[in-house]
């Protein structure tokens, strides 16, 4: 996704003529600001304030001139993540592979600073050109954006969510492989673009439902993670971040219409409690398509998920049994509506923009 992000950047910023850029936030491999130099032959201005790309930046900035004392500012902090005390000869190799990496990039930067990005903007003159590819919060968003308005600047930047205060300068919508969304706003491009995942979505018919009839009998089927991740983009909450597709992915219908979907994982068994009954199973996402009638129909899914039926489906997809389903709940009031009465509460966690329940 973050590839989708830069290359969308670029198509907007092919509509502006610059000759000097002040970005904000470097990326991991500098291929980003490399395209940009060589595309538009303009000056780079950078500042960051995360680690290796201050020093990487100072370092391109040309106000770093040892490349020795780099590859170790770089190694020394990559090696405090290590389990183990690392060997001389592993030193050796890795400070090796920094410094193949680093002869690979070409890019030479006007100017480096290490700040955060409201003391960055200060120094910006009017009618600057502002980037920003990292995703920012709204709230940052929204200081940011009078502040460069004051300056008259023409400015990217990218979002997490849709924002009401700065929609109408919505320029770009980019989905990504598991169904989360960036946003880009500019006052650059009018054009509004969009997207789609570069993985294989398989197509879904899903007919909208306006009644239920329940002549016809409620079926599980299986259904693929592909066909999975293009529910979840349609279908989840936007206030789910990064949603993972599950391993076992199975779809709730009454006749020909789809109602829902849930999936379970087998690599999330460590967040099961041990007081659990064991042999356990993780239920990684769950949700129900959108109903134009007022019809409880994430509850009837979570049913479904609970049933005999499904755990017959598992037993028989994984080769073994299967006793207990266990959950996690990000909710905003102590207890979940949605799950209360189907599963068993074990624990209570108070979190900044809630409650984690499971």
């Amino acid at each position: 996704m973050k590839r989708q992000i830069e290359n969308a950047v670029l198509r907007i910023l092919e509509k502006h003529n610059f000759s000097q850029l002040y970005l904000h936030g470097l990326s991991a491999d500098f291929v980003f600001e490399q395209k940009i130099c060589q595309r538009f032959h303009a000056s780079l201005i950078g500042a960051d304030t995360s680690f290796p790309q201050k020093v990487l930046g100072h370092y391109f900035a040309g106000q770093l001139d040892d490349i020795e004392q780099v590859i170790s500012a770089i190694y020394k902090e990559s090696s405090k993540s290590h389990k183990r005390v690392p060997t001389a000869n592993h030193q050796d190799s890795q400070c090796e592979k920094i410094k193949n990496k680093l002869s690979q990039v070409d890019l030479q930067l006007e100017s480096f600073q290490e700040t955060d990005i409201f003391d960055f903007i200060q120094t910006l003159p009017q009618k600057a050109s502002f980037v920003c590819a990292k995703p920012l919060r709204p709230t940052i968003a929204n200081k940011l954006i009078p502040i460069l308005k004051e300056l008259d600047c023409s400015f990217v930047i990218v979002l997490g969510t849709l924002y009401d205060d700065i929609k109408g300068m919505f320029s770009a919508q980019i989905v990504g492989n598991k169904g989360r969304s960036m946003f880009i706003y500019s006052n650059i491009s009018t054009t509004k673009r969009y997207y789609r995942p570069q993985q294989t979505l398989k197509e879904k018919t899903i007919p909208k439902i306006k009644t239920l009839d329940f002549s016809s009998n409620i079926s599980l089927a299986k259904i693929s993670k592909g066909q999975f991740a293009q529910l979840q983009s349609l279908y989840l909450s936007r206030r789910i971040r990064v949603p993972v597709t599950p391993d076992l992915c199975f779809g709730v219908f009454a006749g020909d219409k789809l109602l829902g979907a849930f999936g379970f994982s087998t690599d999330y068994i460590k967040r099961i409690p041990y007081e659990i009954e064991r042999p356990s199973i993780y239920l990684m996402s769950d949700l129900s398509i959108s109903a134009e009638s007022k019809m409880r129909l994430s509850k009837l899914v979570l049913y479904c998920a609970l049933s005999k039926e499904t755990q017959l489906l598992i037993e028989q997809s994984l080769g073994k049994r299967m006793h207990t389903v266990y959950t996690n709940v990000f909710s905003e009031n102590p207890s979940s509506m949605k799950y209360r009465g189907l599963f068993t509460l074990h624990k209570r966690v108070k979190t900044i923009n809630g409650y984690n329940l499971g």
